[in-house]
């Protein structure tokens, strides 16, 4: 079943800059692994320094092998040294994947 993530995380204005430039780094390599379907990383347009992951997987067990690689503990390390002000995580697991017309 596919595993869809979604976070939110709201970083002090003085770790604006550096949490992003370090966001940069994980996007490239997270999306060229194996059962990556959608990664993305925004700023919220409404609320200062708050950044919005949504990434979806073709199951549980490749975030998995993705929350292991390199790259994620590289942006982990990094992200701790930083001032995060409050973090939400979400795991979905969905048993169907479909389109909205608009």
């Amino acid at each position: 079943m596919t595993t869809v993530v979604s976070a939110r995380f709201k970083v002090h204005e003085d770790s604006w800059d550096d949490y992003l430039e370090a966001a940069k780094l994980i996007i490239p390599a997270t999306r060229q692994e194996d059962g990556c379907v959608h990664y993305g990383i925004a700023m919220d347009l409404i609320e200062d320094h708050v950044v919005w992951f949504t990434e979806e997987w073709e199951s549980e067990e490749h975030l998995m092998v993705h929350l292991g690689q390199p790259h994620v503990n590289d942006f982990i390390a990094k992200a701790t040294e930083l001032q995060i002000l409050d973090a939400e995580v979400k795991k979905y697991t969905v048993s169907e994947v479909g389109t909205i017309g608009v």
